[in-house]
């Protein structure tokens, strides 16, 4: 959530592996882009923004409430 860190954890990572990485952002920071780009500048190659968006799905018969799932991430090319 906060981009010095996000800049530190990420090249420390990248320093002890040559596999992608994909990063998690949360949903709950305040400036995301920046965030997001600090990762990519420190070698993500994968950003994953957020990995739940909830919806409301009822059920007609019943009328119990669920959630539904998606995710969104974007990958630099090599």
């Amino acid at each position: 959530m906060h981009e010095e860190h996000t800049k530190q954890v990420i090249n420390a990572i990248r320093a002890q592996t040559t596999k992608p990485l994909w990063v998690k952002l949360s949903p709950n920071a305040g400036d995301i882009v920046s965030i997001a780009m600090a990762a990519e500048e420190a070698g993500a190659d994968c950003l994953v923004i957020a990995n739940t968006f909830l919806s409301l799905k009822i059920r007609t018969d019943n009328s119990v409430r669920r959630s539904a799932t998606s995710s969104a991430a974007w990958c630099r090319r090599r």
